[in-house]
């Protein structure tokens, strides 16, 4: 069936159908009443990883400059940050998606209106950006060459 041949409450029902499959809601029967609703499937999610490279084509993601990269950031200190804060994020995203966008726009515009990269050069904006994963790669790197 082509979408063309679909009339607006089906194209509507196909929608909300992907949406509640995207945000794991599956059809359930409830306990006290017997009468259907949704519900959130009990088998946890896969953990996902913070950097992945499995969206990008096979012939980068297996090169040298990609590992490296993969290797510094799961080094870096901001990695810890990010991987503890994902679930909450994760959960608020879900409850309150206008609120996060809401608040992610704030956010661009106050940088955007500082303009804090006017305050420090570009190379010590660098620096700091490579000393901060230096350490954890020279690290990585050593046990990946003991292995």
């Amino acid at each position: 069936m082509s979408a063309s041949s679909l009339n607006s409450q089906q194209k509507l029902a196909n929608s909300r159908q992907r949406l509640l499959d995207a945000m794991g809601y599956v059809p359930m029967v409830s306990n006290i009443s017997g009468e259907p609703m949704l519900g959130r499937s009990a088998q946890p999610q896969p953990r996902k990883r913070s950097f992945s490279l499995n969206l990008l084509p096979t012939q980068i993601r297996e090169s040298v400059a990609a590992q490296w990269a993969l290797r510094w950031w799961q080094n870096h200190p901001v990695h810890d940050i990010a991987d503890m804060g994902r679930p909450y994020l994760q959960d608020y995203a879900q409850r309150h998606p206008a609120k996060l966008m809401a608040v992610s726009a704030g956010v661009g515009a106050a940088v955007w209106l500082a303009k804090p990269w006017r305050l420090v050069s570009a190379a010590a904006i660098l620096s700091l950006t490579f000393k901060a994963g230096a350490k954890g790669l020279v690290r990585a790197t050593l046990n990946s060459r003991r292995e």
